[in-house]
């Protein structure tokens, strides 16, 4: 799935009141993989400008892919809005748009389920591989896995993905 991402905030107000949204880009993302036997979970590829998501057991191995989003601009634009405090997140959706894998790395586009978290521990960074250059800085499969995955992350929700290679799939964050 390509980054063209976007985050949606809806607040309001206690009081009858007319809703606001808000719309946010991710400031950074990248995608980690195990590959086919492991040989890859110490790649980065930040910058290779998309998402990828596989489960285990694939014959190029899991991919999971991590969004960071500043959501300084909502808090600024809802409290200008209602007043510093005196609104409340609604509902939150990330819209995804799907495109084909051009590269040996990634398995087939197929259907099942994604899993969607908010991790606490979002001190990671996008690092600058690419499935043609992978990188060693940056989130890695191990490093996600060993560093910033925790207990204390929060499922928003698990959804039925089609498998489409275009369009635009919309989640509705819990």
């Amino acid at each position: 799935m390509k980054p063209i991402l976007t985050i949606l905030l809806l607040a309001a107000t206690a009081l009858p009141a007319p809703g606001a949204s808000f719309s946010a880009n991710p400031t950074a993302d990248a995608f980690v993989t195990t590959g086919p036997t492991g040989n890859l979970a110490g790649n980065n590829y930040g910058g290779a400008g998309a998402l990828a998501l596989s489960a285990a057991g694939l014959p190029q191995g899991q991919l999971q892919s991590v969004l960071q989003f500043d959501l300084a601009g909502a808090i600024s634009s809802f409290n200008s809005t209602y007043g510093a405090g005196q609104w409340s997140i609604q509902s939150v959706t990330l819209q995804l748009s799907a495109s084909p894998a051009n590269n040996a790395i990634f398995n087939p586009s197929s259907a099942g389920v994604v899993g969607i978290s908010w991790m606490q521990n979002d001190s990671w960074t996008e690092g600058t591989g690419s499935p043609a250059a992978p990188g060693a800085s940056g989130i890695t499969f191990l490093s996600l896995q060993n560093t910033f995955l925790s207990g204390g992350d929060e499922n928003l929700g698990t959804f039925s993905f089609s498998g489409a290679t275009s369009g635009a799939f919309t989640y509705s964050l819990g």
